[in-house]
C-alpha cells in the first residue's frame, strides 16, 4: 500500500473515533484554554482522578511521556505549538489480572460518562483479548485506557501553545504509586534531571532511554501499527 493510501485509511479511522476535525487547508491552530505549562498539571490530575475511582488500586509501575510537534493540515509543523502525551503503565503481572483488564475498564467508562466526557472508542478485539476505551473532553484533552500489552492510561493534550521559550513543562511527581527513580519515571527525569540526579550518578548503567526519552518519540507509541486513537486532535 502506498503512503497516500495508508494516510487515507488512518484519517478515516481517526474520524470514526471522533478525533479528527474538519478544517480548511489553511486552518490556524485552534483556540485552547491553556498552554503547555497549564495543561500538564491538569493531565496529571486526570491520572490522579482515575486512580481515585479504581478500587484496590495496585499502583502503576512506570510513567512515560513524549512531546510531539503539531502539524498543520498540510503536515507542516506549527511553530510555537506542542502536544504532550502522558502514559502510565502497570507491570506485566498486574496488567494480566481481571481486576485491571475487566473491572477497571467498566469503572472508568462509568466515571468518564458521569464526568460528561464523550466516549469515542469502546471496543474489544475480535477475540476479546484486548480492549480500548477512549474518551474526549470538551477542552480537547483525550484519555485512552489500553487493555493489551502493558495495560494502562494514556492522556494526550492535543495541540497547545508553548509558554515562553521552553516547550517542556515543569516537573511534577508521578501519580498512582510510580517508584521515584529515573528508570520508572523517564518522563519526570527528562523534565527535571536533578530530581533523580543522585541516583543516576551512583548507577553507571543508567539507561539512555531514561535520560533522553523524547528522542525519536512516536505519537500514541503504545498503539498497534495503523491505530491512532487521538486522530489529528488539533
Amino acid at each position: 500500500m502506498n503512503r497516500r493510501g495508508l494516510l487515507t485509511i488512518l484519517s478515516a479511522f481517526a474520524f470514526a473515533l471522533g478525533g479528527c476535525t474538519d478544517m480548511p487547508k489553511e486552518a490556524a491552530p485552534p483556540e485552547r484554554e491553556f498552554d503547555n505549562e497549564e495543561v500538564y498539571p491538569l493531565m496529571e490530575q486526570l491520572v490522579a482522578d482515575a486512580v481515585e475511582a479504581l478500587p484496590e488500586f495496585p499502583g502503576f509501575a512506570r510513567r512515560d511521556g513524549f512531546l510531539h510537534g503539531c502539524p498543520d493540515p498540510k503536515g507542516n509543523p506549527i511553530e510555537g505549538w506542542v502536544t504532550i502525551e502522558l502514559t502510565y503503565d502497570f507491570s506485566t503481572a498486574v496488567s494480566e489480572t481481571p481486576l485491571v483488564r475487566e473491572e477497571y475498564t467498566d469503572t472508568l467508562r462509568e466515571a468518564w460518562i458521569d464526568a460528561g466526557y464523550e466516549i469515542t472508542w469502546d471496543e474489544a478485539s475480535p477475540d476479546e483479548d484486548q480492549y480500548n476505551l477512549s474518551a474526549s473532553r470538551s477542552d480537547g484533552i483525550t484519555l485512552w485506557w489500553r487493555v493489551w500489552g502493558l495495560t494502562g492510561l494514556t492522556i494526550q493534550s492535543g495541540c497547545v501553545p508553548i509558554s515562553g521559550d521552553d516547550k517542556y513543562p515543569a516537573y511534577l511527581p508521578p501519580a498512582g504509586g510510580v517508584p521515584l527513580n529515573a528508570e520508572s519515571d523517564p518522563f519526570g527525569n527528562a523534565l527535571d534531571p536533578s530530581v533523580y540526579a543522585a541516583e543516576a550518578s551512583s548507577d553507571e548503567a543508567t539507561d539512555e532511554a531514561a535520560v533522553q526519552p523524547f528522542d525519536n518519540a512516536v505519537a500514541a507509541h503504545h498503539a498497534p501499527l495503523g491505530i491512532n486513537p487521538f486522530g489529528s486532535q488539533l
